[in-house]
C-alpha cells in the first residue's frame, strides 16, 4: 500500500507534527507513521496541557495553547544549551575556550544561547516572510497564520528564557540604592488623601507639600541621576558577561526614567501652585471672604455653622 502525505511541512525546519497514513485497509484499520518529533510533541501536549489551558485563559492568548508544546520544549532547549555550553565549546573552540577567564565563563554561555536562537529563527523567518499568508497580508494587525505559531512560539520562549536567567543575582548593590527614589512617596500619598477628607489648600497640606518636593528633589533629581550615571558606568564595564538585552533594557530604562523624573517634578510644582493660589476675592482684601475657601482657584461658599450643626445633630436640633 503506497502512503498519502496528510499534512505536508511547510517551512525549512523540522516539522514537529507530520503523519504519514494509508488509506483504510479491508480490515478497517487505518495505520499511520508517526516521526519521533511529532511523538516528543505529543508527549509534551499532554503534559502542559493544563498549564497551557490556563496561560491562555489568564493572559488572552486563544494561539497560544496549539502551539505550547513548542514554547516549551524550547525553553528546555535553550535551558540545555545553556548548561551544556562549556562541554561543547571545548570541542568547538578547544584552543580559545580554555583561555577564558572564570568571570566571562556565564557571558559566554549567554551568548551562547543567543546565538543557538539567531541560528533557528533567522532562516525560518526568512522562509515565512516569502510564503502568501493573505490572512496576514489583508490584516496585518490581528491576521493569523499558523505557519507563524511555531517560529513565535520558540522565539517567546527565547525572552522568557532571557528573563528568568536575567532574575539572578545580579546588579543587587543598586537594589535598596535605587529604592531610597521612593523618599517622596509617603508625602505624595499624604497630599493625596487630604484632598480627599476635604484639607486641600489647609496649613497642613501646605506644610506637607515642602516635604513633598525636598523629599522628590532630593531623591529623583539630585541622588537619581548620580546613582543612574553609575549604575551605567557599572553595566558597560560588563557588558560583554551579560546579555544585551538585559544590558540595552536596563540601560534604557534608567535614562527614561530619570527624564521622566524631571517632567513629574514640574508637574507636582505646578500642582501645589494650584492648590495655594489666592482667589480674586482674597487678592482684593487680603484674606480670603469670610464664610468662603479657596479651592484650586475657585472661591467656595461654605455653609453655615447652625446648619453643619444640624445636619451632624438633628435630633439635638428638632429639641
Amino acid at each position: 500500500m503506497s502512503g498519502r502525505n496528510l499534512l505536508e511541512p511547510t517551512s525549512p525546519v523540522p516539522q514537529l507534527i507530520l503523519e504519514l497514513s494509508t488509506p483504510t485497509s479491508a480490515a478497517g484499520y487505518q495505520i499511520t507513521a508517526r516521526t519521533p518529533m511529532s511523538a516528543v510533541r505529543d508527549f509534551v501536549d499532554r503534559l502542559v496541557r493544563p498549564l497551557s489551558l490556563q496561560i491562555a485563559k489568564i493572559f488572552d492568548l486563544p494561539k497560544f495553547t496549539p502551539h505550547a508544546p513548542v514554547f516549551f520544549i524550547s525553553l528546555a532547549a535553550y535551558t540545555l544549551v545553556f548548561v551544556a555550553a562549556p562541554h561543547f565549546s571545548k570541542l568547538l573552540f578547544p584552543k580559545a575556550y580554555p583561555t577564558v577567564s572564570k568571570r566571562h565563563i556565564y557571558g559566554w554561555k549567554v551568548h551562547m544561547v543567543s546565538m543557538s536562537h539567531a541560528i533557528v529563527i533567522l532562516p525560518w523567518a526568512f522562509y515565512l516572510v516569502n510564503q502568501s499568508m493573505p490572512a496576514v497580508e489583508n490584516d496585518k494587525a490581528f491576521g493569523w497564520d499558523d505557519r507563524l505559531g511555531d517560529l513565535q512560539a520558540v522565539s517567546a520562549a527565547y525572552f522568557v528564557w532571557d528573563t528568568i536567567e536575567s532574575a539572578r543575582p545580579f546588579t543587587a548593590y543598586y537594589g535598596p540604592r535605587a529604592l531610597l527614589w521612593e523618599l517622596s512617596t509617603p508625602f505624595l500619598n499624604i497630599h493625596w488623601f487630604l484632598d480627599k477628607v476635604g484639607k486641600t489648600g489647609t496649613p497642613l497640606q501646605l506644610a506637607n507639600a515642602g516635604f513633598l518636593l525636598s523629599s522628590f528633589f532630593g531623591a529623583r533629581i539630585i541622588y537619581g541621576p548620580y546613582i543612574s550615571y553609575d549604575f551605567l558606568r557599572t553595566m558597560w564595564s560588563v557588558r560583554h558577561e551579560v546579555s544585551p538585552f538585559v544590558t540595552g533594557s536596563f540601560a534604557l530604562g534608567n535614562i527614561v526614567l530619570n527624564l521622566l523624573n524631571y517632567w513629574w517634578f514640574s508637574k507636582m510644582i505646578a500642582a501645589i501652585q494650584k492648590r495655594f493660589k489666592k482667589s480674586p476675592a482674597s487678592e482684593e482684601n487680603g484674606s480670603a471672604a469670610p464664610g468662603t475657601v479657596s479651592v484650586d482657584g475657585q472661591t467656595l461658599q461654605l455653609p453655615e455653622p447652625e446648619a453643619v450643626e444640624a445636619a451632624l445633630h438633628p435630633h439635638e436640633a428638632r429639641e
